[in-house]
């Protein structure tokens, strides 16, 4: 037997046994259905039996024409199975607005925009659909890390008065550092209407909890006293569904930031209000890389100021003669490309 009789051979087998297997499917069919279902038997028995003549018909030819089991004049109406809840079918889906979301699988940058006020979040991520879904989840849960953006989405009350949009993306932005420079540009060009921005330069502060009628100074502190997880305490503080588990908002505390000094590449050494200024400035890539960089005494890395205990301060500090502050560099460069672009 050659390999083409013995190709033929087992598509008659897996022919007949897929016979079998749809006469079942469509019995139960049958069954649950109340007898509706018996065109769908007449009509797989065309079928089947149409592609097992097309198999004899089409052994005596080449290789090519022989793997189309069923060719387009065979394949009229009557011949092929009909649906079973036809009525219910679309006959015609030229109308449907298709949505192509298969690239947002993809690693790349992305904006949220905010309608309403005219202000930007930037962001990076390996995943742009997942990336979307979980910013959605904590605006609605009152837990996002942005309190800017969470206040004006609360605000609202209105999830589409932000759009999600796809900036940048493709197996070329895999790299997590490329990705987080192309986002810091993106923050950088649109400064003063940014959220990113914004959610740094406000005013920390420590807010003592009160959970199930004992007083803790922090929600850490609730959390490694009660067992109740940080993320799930935060979750309760700010949907404010149990009475028991709420802010002491008349006691809170001011934390402050701790304000340093970067430096980027050939750039001038830049005061940063916080580790997190810093950070999203693209200059460290976190909190515990800035401080390294400052521990071993790279050029323009240094803490503002010290407290009279010999910490670095957490209070702002006041420029003197000769220094830049990140933002007035930002806005210096953008003057200068304006300016060399006009």
């Amino acid at each position: 037997m050659t390999i083409h009789e013995s190709f033929i051979k087992s598509t008659k087998i897996m022919c007949n046994f897929s016979i079998f297997f749809y006469l079942g499917k469509i019995f139960w069919s049958f069954i649950s259905s109340s007898f509706s279902s018996f065109s769908n038997i007449s009509s797989y028995f065309v079928f089947v039996t149409k592609m097992l003549s097309n198999i004899d018909k089409k052994s005596t030819r080449n290789n090519n024409e022989f793997f189309k089991i069923v060719s387009s004049e065979d394949t009229s109406d009557d011949t092929l199975p009909k649906t079973r809840n036809s009525d219910s079918v679309v006959d015609d889906i030229s109308s449907a607005v298709k949505w192509d979301i298969t690239d947002t699988r993809y690693p790349g940058i992305y904006e949220i925009y905010d309608v309403q006020n005219k202000m930007s979040y930037y962001g990076e991520t390996f995943c742009l659909c997942s990336r979307y879904d979980h910013h959605l989840r904590d605006l609605e849960a009152g837990t996002h890390h942005n309190k800017s953006l969470l206040n004006a989405y609360k605000k609202q009350s209105n999830p589409d008065g932000f759009r999600f949009f796809v900036l940048y993306y493709g197996d070329e932005w895999a790299d997590k550092n490329k990705r987080l420079q192309r986002q810091n540009e993106c923050i950088s060009s649109n400064f003063e209407n940014c959220y990113n921005i914004t959610e740094i330069s406000e005013t920390r502060s420590i807010k003592p909890v009160m959970v199930n009628g004992t007083r803790y100074a922090s929600i850490r502190e609730a959390a490694r006293q009660t067992g109740i997880s940080r993320s799930q305490l935060i979750r309760l503080l700010n949907s404010q569904t149990n009475p028991e588990i709420h802010y002491l908002v008349h006691q809170a505390q001011e934390y402050g930031y701790i304000p340093i000094f970067g430096r980027k590449n050939d750039g001038p050494s830049v005061l940063f209000e916080s580790y997190a200024e810093c950070v999203v400035a693209g200059y460290a890539t976190n909190t515990q890389n800035a401080r390294r960089k400052i521990q071993r005494n790279e050029t323009g890395w240094r803490y503002a100021h010290f407290s009279p205990d010999g910490t670095p301060a957490r209070t702002p500090y006041t420029l003197k003669p000769g220094k830049i502050s990140y933002k007035q560099y930002i806005l210096f460069e953008q003057s200068e490309i304006k300016s060399t672009t006009s």
